[in-house]
């Protein structure tokens, strides 16, 4: 029982000095002119480096649960967390289904005053609506023809409708892994004889 009592009593402690840690001595390093406009900017800082501050309060929590999703930490100073913006830290946010419509909002809203924000807030932008413009496939079966007619002749003749994934050109299109054999057979029937490119055969182009 005395274990226990003394555990109960050091976990008060701790809590206590946690508390005032984090915000106490936070509150009393910034201060925030309460309903003022300045005291809404100085919950968000643009950097002339390209880095954004966020106060360490309670008041911000949403905007720093936002930074850490699409934003790279890079410290403390002055009591405020500061963040980075990378494409990849935004790319991965993207990918694991976070919208970025939510956070240009907020920078948005902030940047109105602060002449820093401009070139960030361009170039988040630029990331955020450059993202899934790419594509890159892998373990995939492409096929070229000469031209759009032997293309059209093949969508007629072939199962090759059922196996497209996406068309790249009128020329080329991205097929499924199992559509090499499949169509292979298919012209090869027609008296066809189509040129093959095997990975494992000739190496990657």
């Amino acid at each position: 029982m005395a274990v226990s009592t003394q555990g109960r009593l050091l976990a008060f402690r701790m809590t206590d000095i946690s508390a005032w840690l984090l915000h106490e001595r936070l509150s009393e390093a910034i201060e925030y002119p309460a309903g003022s406009e300045e005291a809404a900017l100085a919950m968000l800082k643009f950097q002339d480096d390209g880095q954004v501050w966020l106060a360490c309060t309670p008041h911000n929590w949403s905007n720093i649960q936002l930074f850490e999703q699409f934003a790279e930490s890079v410290g403390v100073k002055d009591g405020y967390l500061c963040y980075r913006f990378t494409p990849q830290i935004l790319s991965r946010a993207i990918s694991k289904g976070h919208s970025g419509e939510r956070l240009l909002e907020v920078l948005r809203a902030y940047s109105m005053q602060q002449d820093a924000s401009a070139q960030l807030l361009a170039g988040v932008e630029q990331w955020l609506a450059s993202y899934g413009h790419v594509r890159l496939y892998t373990g995939v079966t492409m096929l070229e023809t000469v031209d759009t007619a032997v293309m059209r002749e093949l969508s007629a003749t072939t199962s090759l409708d059922e196996q497209v994934i996406r068309a790249l050109h009128p020329t080329l299109l991205v097929l499924k892994k199992a559509a090499n054999e499949r169509l292979s057979e298919e012209l090869k029937r027609r008296e066809h004889s189509p040129l093959i490119h095997d990975e494992e055969v000739y190496g990657p182009e």
